[in-house]
């Protein structure tokens, strides 16, 4: 089936069930019949328009992210109430499988959008998910794509945390696993090392598709992997822009003012290179609400001011986490 046929078939079932009116009247307050029965409550008839209808909008988020359409992917996770990176009461929380993939592809279009807040807020919140219900999808089926897509996601939040760090965003336990994992990768991106970025996003990216079908006529050619070096390229691109980003951001968190010509010559830079490098700061790590949230600053009579929030920590969940380690490693004494 052509690209067109695929999204056209998705979308006309989205609109013949009016299923975005219905998700927006529910969060503005109205009547959540559709969420709370499985749509059996909602009106009259039978569910099964508004089902298809509603499971379309996550399709249709999948088949834009692989086509590389960012923003209307993300349209569709708005629909659904989860482009915002957090959870809520919905359908789609009913399949495991459904679940996952609507905060994979949501996280996954904020990290390509620079919105690296968002992003870790999806990733995170579905990472605690996973963690806390995995045990009880061992017999399944759907096990393996399960852990597959955890690993997938811990490596995304690794870029995220390179990138732009997640202080606030990221749960200690998630932060925990992430370092475990990818420790030695994050410490390297984080120093600027381009090479674990795209380690890790040839190892955790979605399958990227063509929005055109090859030429079949050409024989010789390979076009498999012509969508995803595209994106790889874009990513790639990316990085190399903010390569000197985390240097200016360690330098930046040690003062809370510092004249431009001194910290001009810790970046080895001139004044109008770092107030290029600054900008780009700004620019860079912009892209979202809430993004580079603990780091603020400007720039007045050629003197940087910087307020560097600080975090609290979230001592009832570092409690809560090892109470509960605690009881795993009693009932495994008692065995």
């Amino acid at each position: 089936v052509e690209r067109a046929g695929v999204l056209n078939y998705l979308q006309a079932l989205v609109d013949k069930s009016d299923i975005v009116s219905v998700l927006k009247g529910e969060r503005e307050g109205g009547d959540r019949s559709f969420t709370e029965t499985d749509g059996y409550g909602y009106g009259k008839g039978s569910n099964v328009l508004k089902a298809l209808g509603y499971f379309s909008l996550i399709g249709l988020l999948r088949v834009h992210c692989l086509l590389g359409d960012y923003h209307s992917a993300l349209r569709s996770a708005e629909a659904l109430g989860a482009s915002e990176g957090r959870a809520g009461a919905a359908l789609y929380q009913r399949v495991t499988g459904c679940h996952i993939s609507v905060f994979y592809y949501s996280g996954f279009c904020h990290l390509m959008k620079r919105e690296y807040t968002l992003a870790a807020r999806a990733f995170n919140s579905i990472l605690l998910y996973i963690s806390r219900t995995k045990q009880f999808h061992t017999q399944t089926a759907a096990y393996d794509q399960i852990i597959k897509r955890n690993e997938e996601m811990h490596a995304l939040l690794a870029i995220c945390s390179a990138l732009c760090p997640q202080e606030r965003a990221i749960d200690e336990g998630v932060h925990k696993a992430v370092l475990e994992k990818h420790g030695d990768k994050l410490q390297r991106m984080s120093a600027g090392q381009q090479g674990g970025f795209n380690e890790l996003f040839t190892y955790a990216c979605p399958k990227f598709v063509t929005p055109v079908p090859p030429n079949y006529d050409d024989t010789s050619a390979d076009t498999s992997q012509d969508a995803y070096k595209l994106q790889l390229s874009i990513f790639m691109e990316e990085v190399r822009q903010q390569a000197r980003l985390p240097k200016l951001r360690s330098y930046l968190r040690l003062y809370t003012t510092i004249p431009v010509a001194k910290l001009a010559s810790f970046m080895e830079v001139t004044e109008s290179e770092l107030m290029a490098l600054l900008m780009a700061f700004k620019h860079k790590l912009g892209g979202g609400e809430g993004e580079n949230e603990g780091l603020h600053f400007y720039v007045e009579d050629k003197v940087i001011h910087v307020s560097d929030a600080k975090v609290e920590k979230k001592h009832g969940d570092f409690f809560a986490s090892n109470i509960v380690r605690l009881h795993e490693l009693t009932k495994e004494l008692s065995v």
